[in-house]
């Protein structure tokens, strides 16, 4: 309190705000990731996600010891890296839902012969971050890629990821990917 009665609000009850806090949400937004995230408990797939190494012991098909350099591209069969370069090639199994799904399966004659073609677009909530590079395993076994993902965002903060997923062709080297935890 002051001489002339006036009370002064404490500065607790109004902190400063600054542009470089732009990575904070307010209760609103975290209440809309909750919901997503409810919606998803209750209509949504149970998939198991492998997402891509990027990092780690380089493999034997792409790094020469000798020269200590890579040599050469990844082998596309090599049941080491699975294509990808560094030993294991895939992180996880971890368990995710995704939106159901709601695509069209169809096969189609190529000059290669037939084959399934079944794409569609899911979402999932901000985490984990997903990429182009991953996959995610059906409880069916079917296994599909992931496109291009999508984030929409509030002041930088990622509420959403929308993705295509494609379904893989059974000779693909990610179907020897094994679904024991790496």
């Amino acid at each position: 309190t002051s001489v002339s009665g006036l009370v002064e609000t404490p500065l607790e009850h109004c902190p400063p705000v600054s542009p470089m806090n732009s990575e904070k949400i307010d209760y609103i937004w975290k209440e809309a990731i909750l919901r997503n995230q409810w919606i998803l408990d209750q209509a949504g797939e149970r998939v198991k996600l492998f997402i891509r190494r990027v990092n780690g012991v380089k493999c034997r098909c792409v790094w020469s010891p000798e020269l200590e350099s890579f040599s050469k591209q990844p082998m596309n069969q090599c049941l080491d890296c699975y294509g990808t370069g560094w030993i294991g090639g895939y992180e996880g199994p971890y368990n995710l839902i995704v939106g159901p799904d709601d695509g069209d399966r169809r096969v189609s004659q190529t000059p290669n012969g037939r084959r399934l073609e079944h794409t569609y677009e899911v979402w999932i909530g901000p985490s984990p971050m997903i990429s182009q590079r991953d996959f995610i395993v059906k409880q069916n076994g079917e296994r599909y890629s992931i496109g291009p993902a999508r984030r929409p965002a509030v002041r930088g903060v990622i509420l959403q990821q929308h993705f295509t997923i494609g379904v893989l062709d059974s000779t693909d080297i990610r179907y020897r990917v094994t679904m024991s935890a790496s």
